[in-house]
């Protein structure tokens, strides 16, 4: 079997089933040109952050604008960026099993892993990995079905 849009839908079919585990490598994924980057998640807090702290620097008093920019910092460091880190995994698999492109994109980048659940040792990861032959051993009923 070698129709991709058939090997795609064995993958979500065995993913909704629960047999294989599907892993989103977050520095591949985040970057420009990979199926549902957003800029606004990298640019547009620290910019706000940027423009707050320097307004509050020049309206109220400096160390006001100093000591908004260092909580700024940190709520953006250890609160905003995990967030936004499981919210680019989540999208990225959500991508990744709704269309067969969006799967062959996210390949190519390295962004995915599949794990057999039956068979820890069954992995398939990309871009080195044949995610097609991965399936068509593992998943070859559902394959077939397709």
């Amino acid at each position: 079997m070698s129709d991709d849009a058939a090997l795609h839908r064995a993958i979500r079919r065995a993913h909704d089933a629960g047999e294989i585990e599907l892993a989103v490598d977050f520095a591949a994924v985040n970057r420009s040109g990979a199926p549902g980057f957003r800029t606004t998640d990298i640019i547009v807090p620290p910019f706000v952050l940027v423009v707050l702290s320097a307004y509050l620097s020049f309206t109220v008093a400096p160390w006001v604008g100093a000591a908004a920019f260092v909580a700024g910092g940190a709520a953006l460091f250890f609160g905003l960026r995990p967030w936004n880190r499981r919210r680019t995994e989540e999208r990225s698999k959500t991508l990744a099993l709704a269309a067969a492109e969006h799967w062959q994109a996210l390949w190519r980048l390295g962004g995915l892993a599949m794990r057999a659940t039956d068979d820890p040792a069954a992995r398939c990861v990309a871009p080195d990995g044949d995610w097609r032959a991965f399936v068509k051993a593992h998943l070859a009923a559902g394959a077939r079905d397709g």
